[in-house]
């Protein structure tokens, strides 16, 4: 700890400790983070395999990339949301972490596609979408675990399975 808490007002508090992220959080991660993080780095693959000479080439690059970026942003978010009621406010989601997981899913993406199997256009974007949850999920999957304070409560030790629900839905 710094020793420097933040200042929240009452309404903005947040209990760390409760799984449950607002539908808000995990689209502003998604659009906010994770996709101009993928456009920088399909723009970076595209400059490195070289740069259009045309204004039609550089159209269609850039079409091209923002397809591929929606499409793992798209699975993205899909991922968010599929786990965002059992993850907890401290995995940042509209944080950094979303933006590293934009950085790093087009190279995720040419490490699936160089397998060689030839892909049809849809097959492609299916492609893209899961690798857009895989990098959702192993991205967060940290923060869906109970806290350590919730596993020490006495009411989580002895399986008051009533308990145990408001301390972790889902756990029973």
């Amino acid at each position: 700890m710094s020793g420097v808490e933040p200042r929240l007002a009452d309404s903005d508090a947040v209990d760390l400790y409760a799984p449950g992220l607002p539908a808000a959080t995990t689209l502003r991660a998604a659009l906010r983070r994770f996709f101009p993080a993928c456009m920088l780095s399909v723009g970076v693959v595209v400059a490195f395999l070289g740069l259009p000479r045309s204004v039609d080439a550089w159209i269609a690059v850039l079409g091209g990339t923002a397809a591929v970026a929606a499409t793992l942003t798209a699975g993205f978010f899909a991922g968010l949301a599929f786990m965002r009621r059992h993850l907890y406010p401290d995995a940042l989601v509209d944080g950094r972490r979303s933006v590293v997981a934009g950085l790093m899913s087009p190279l995720a993406t040419f490490l699936v596609m160089a397998s060689g199997i030839p892909l049809g256009t849809a097959e492609a974007l299916g492609l893209l979408a899961v690798v857009g949850v895989a990098m959702a999920v192993l991205m967060f999957f940290a923060w869906l675990t109970p806290t350590p304070e919730a596993i020490r409560d006495p009411a989580w030790a002895h399986g008051d399975s009533e308990e145990k629900g408001r301390l972790h839905p889902g756990a029973s």
